[in-house]
């Protein structure tokens, strides 16, 4: 059976999708794509200094820009079929029909067969930054909404227990910073429990260098500045954010050889989770072979061959 490739979380990265579709017509390889194409917006797009409503119609320019250039670049490449959901990231508005391109299908809205597999999937997340919660695909996942007819599924939102660990510290409020890449999760290991956060706070953006030098002139301001000065690696807390109803949901069927999803930057892994289904007499013991490919913004992706159960995670070194 041909190998597929496995892509989520670009993010922008539209040089690294690229190097991807090329890839995949070098190997003659067909993708499923997780979601999130929407990037993360610089002060070049949405200045500081704009009003709250001023910058939400600066991301909607922002993201539609990206929509574009993704649906460009996955066009360049007519010979790959690419195979989709939506991410948290991604506006529901933006998609007219049921395809993302010509050759980019959205199987939420309609499943899709190749190599003789059925492919289903589900999109968006149940959170989303305050700033998305107009435009982007925020949802709550019923059993009942979830084809079970499918031998391939696409999920953006992860399976709980598999490729789901999130490291985070509570500030209060309802905030939370995530530590969101495996490039900061292999920086908190190397820090011993009383270390300061400080460098890598600055390093994923949640200070700033200027920060530790003046006095902000708002109290609220510098009293947040000041905890996060105080942080240390003991202070990180680390938890399990998938989907109980996802585990319930491949735990429970028979027919799903395959269950991708993303969501999670920090976190690469391949796993078989065996049905919990009724099996009769004689019948195989069925199980999923659970994947997250890591952030493709990271230039991370993975090649899976299902018959074989084989994943190979890869990188852009080992394709350039």
């Amino acid at each position: 059976m041909q190998k597929l490739i496995v892509i989520s979380d670009l993010h922008g990265a539209f040089d690294n999708l690229e190097k991807v579709l090329k890839y995949a017509i070098e190997t003659k390889q067909n993708i499923l794509f997780c979601g999130d194409v929407i990037g993360y917006p610089n002060e070049e797009d949405i200045p500081g200094d704009k009003n709250k409503k001023e910058q939400l119609i600066l991301f909607k320019q922002y993201a539609k820009k990206q929509w574009k250039t993704f649906v460009e670049v996955c066009e360049k490449y007519p010979q790959v079929q690419i195979f989709s959901v939506l991410g948290n990231y991604d506006f529901k508005s933006f998609v007219k029909d049921k395809k993302f391109a010509k050759n980019n299908f959205n199987v939420e809205a309609n499943s899709k067969n190749i190599q003789n597999l059925k492919i289903c999937g589900c999109g968006g997340a149940d959170y989303i930054v305050s700033f998305l919660r107009r435009w982007g695909y925020v949802r709550n996942i019923s059993l009942k909404n979830l084809r079970t007819n499918c031998d391939i599924f696409i999920s953006h939102e992860p399976v709980f227990g598999y490729g789901d660990i999130s490291s985070f510290i509570i500030i209060g409020g309802g905030k939370i910073i995530v530590f969101p890449m495996k490039k900061d999760i292999e920086a908190l290991k190397k820090l011993a429990p009383d270390d300061s956060l400080v460098d890598l706070l600055i390093d994923i953006g949640d200070l700033e260098k200027e920060d530790l030098k003046k006095k902000k002139q708002s109290d609220k301001e510098q009293k947040i500045i000041d905890f996060l000065k105080n942080l240390k690696k003991k202070d990180v807390q680390q938890t399990h954010i998938g989907k109980h109803i996802l585990k319930k949901f491949i735990e429970n069927n028979k027919k799903i050889k395959l269950f991708v999803a993303g969501h999670i930057h920090s976190e690469q892994s391949a796993t078989e989770v065996r049905t919990m289904a009724k099996i009769k007499p004689g019948e195989t013991i069925y199980t999923t072979l659970v994947l997250n490919p890591g952030p493709l913004m990271e230039g991370n992706f993975a090649e899976v061959e299902i018959s074989k159960r084989k994943v190979r995670f890869v990188g852009f070194g080992k394709i350039e």
